[in-house]
């Protein structure tokens, strides 16, 4: 295995840069949930992505795409397209059948909604990050 490229985004920055300096700067990104109201949880902080996340996604991902992932997909898939930028590796140059994708997630977090949801299979699935983002540059190795 070799790192040969880095994508991050984390409650301290929504890119590399961003992010290495506030971890660097000694930042913490913890704080009361401001997406939902979590006064009927048993703990209502955490870490939230930086504002921009949503505009970044939707720069950076097909409409009809992003309706089929969750934020934790979304955020892989841009976080690839960043490893894969930082790496200096031109994508049609990838040797696709020996590029694999792994990403360790314990899942996708889903939540459904009220109604049916028709990608609720797609979204739930632990894989579902690494199956995008090797969907996104044909890998298969």
């Amino acid at each position: 295995m070799a790192v040969t490229g880095l994508g991050l985004m984390t409650g301290l920055g929504l890119d590399l840069e961003s992010g290495w300096r506030g971890l660097a700067a000694g930042k913490t990104p913890a704080g009361p949930f401001r997406a939902f109201d979590p006064s009927g949880l048993p703990c209502t902080f955490g870490v939230e992505l930086p504002e921009g996340a949503d505009e970044l996604f939707t720069r950076s991902i097909k409409p009809r795409s992003r309706s089929q992932m969750t934020r934790c997909t979304m955020m892989a898939v841009v976080t690839a397209a960043e490893a894969i930028a930082d790496a200096r590796i031109e994508p049609s140059a990838l040797e696709r059948e020996r590029v694999g994708v792994v990403i360790g997630a314990t899942g996708t977090g889903y939540a459904p909604g009220p109604g049916l949801d028709e990608h609720r299979i797609l979204r739930a699935m632990a894989n579902a990050p690494a199956a995008w983002v090797s969907l996104k540059w044909r890998l298969t190795g």
